[in-house]
């Protein structure tokens, strides 16, 4: 079995889910290159060494529109349904499902196999934070686990901490950890405790020159780490602004945008339109109602911060802030 899976907690869970599961005799995880949302030649190669192939927590509908084998693809994101024949495309979304209630790729894959535990609740956690609470079923396996909302928070943020770090080595055994260790263990586990020292040290530079127009942040970056959605998630949940607008101006030697707002604000900004805006002009982008993300080349950063700027306040489109 080859399951690719998205680098942070809730695409190494629901990987790790996949094969909790279905138990199969011997299985491959791979996730994409950390910030890019497309499969390179590695995972390709993959795919064409194995016949049992997932798909989950990925937003990527054209790269699933050109696969030429069976697949199966779980995803709770925004997009249309793949039209493709060999593609088994789960996302109760897509048939009118509330995404209150599919907070994560996690909770549509245990309700799918009637498989929830730990794990289902970390991935929404991952995703949404605190919010995930509001769905039963998450609150319920966190007080089976015997774990609080703060205890499964820090867990989360060390599983990604190997993405942040742009590790992929670390995303991918962090699928059979997660497996393996128990709560208490992944809360002490060295590598992700030390490593999330460091990171912890860089997000608090890079949001101490954050700027300020009208209850919107822009952090304007250049940093190693992929923290650009790190960033975002502190701004609007933990800092309450309504929206964040991240930059990174070179993330190894390309551009990222990263755009979050809250649930008030989107009922005004339409984050769908933006990501079709970033993708006509050739850009890969993906998202969900309240955020949007995207990497590219760093000579098209004005380009795409030109499908940004009708969206946010007056203040910001001008003078000298992006």
């Amino acid at each position: 079995m080859l399951i690719v899976h998205h680098w942070d907690t809730d695409g190494v869970c629901s990987a790790a889910k996949i094969v909790k599961a279905l138990k199969p005799s011997s299985f491959v995880n791979m996730s994409p290159v950390i910030g890019e949302f497309n499969f390179n030649d590695r995972i390709r190669n993959a795919m064409d060494e194995h016949d049992d192939i997932f798909i989950v927590d990925l937003n990527l509908p054209g790269e699933l529109e050109r696969v030429k084998k069976k697949v199966t693809f779980i995803d709770h994101h925004i997009q249309g349904r793949v039209q493709n024949e060999l593609v088994d495309h789960i996302n109760p979304l897509l048939d009118g499902g509330d995404m209150k209630e599919y907070p994560s790729c996690t909770t549509v894959i245990s309700e799918h196999f009637g498989d929830w535990d730990l794990l289902s609740s970390l991935g929404a956690i991952g995703d949404v934070g605190e919010k995930a609470i509001q769905n039963p079923a998450v609150k319920e396996q966190l007080d089976k686990a015997g774990i609080g909302l703060k205890e499964a928070e820090r867990i989360v943020t060390l599983i990604d901490t190997n993405y942040l770090a742009v590790d992929i080595e670390g995303v991918e055994e962090a699928v059979k950890l997660v497996l393996s260790l128990s709560y208490h263990e992944m809360l002490k586990h060295p590598p992700w405790v030390e490593r999330d020292q460091d990171i912890q040290g860089a997000m608090d530079s890079c949001m101490a020159r954050r700027e300020d127009l009208d209850g919107f942040t822009v952090i304007d970056i250049t940093s190693p780490y992929n923290i650009v959605s790190k960033l975002a998630r502190k701004a609007v949940w933990e800092l309450g602004y309504s929206g964040a607008l991240v930059i990174n101006r070179d993330f190894h030697g390309k551009g990222q945008t990263y755009f979050r707002i809250d649930q008030e604000t989107s009922k005004r900004i339409d984050i769908a339109s933006i990501i079709a805006g970033l993708r006509e002009i050739g850009i890969n982008a993906g998202g969900k109602r309240e955020v949007v993300g995207c990497i590219y080349p760093i000579e098209r950063t004005e380009e795409v911060l030109d499908i940004f700027r009708p969206h946010l306040p007056a203040s910001i489109q001008g003078g000298n802030h992006i």
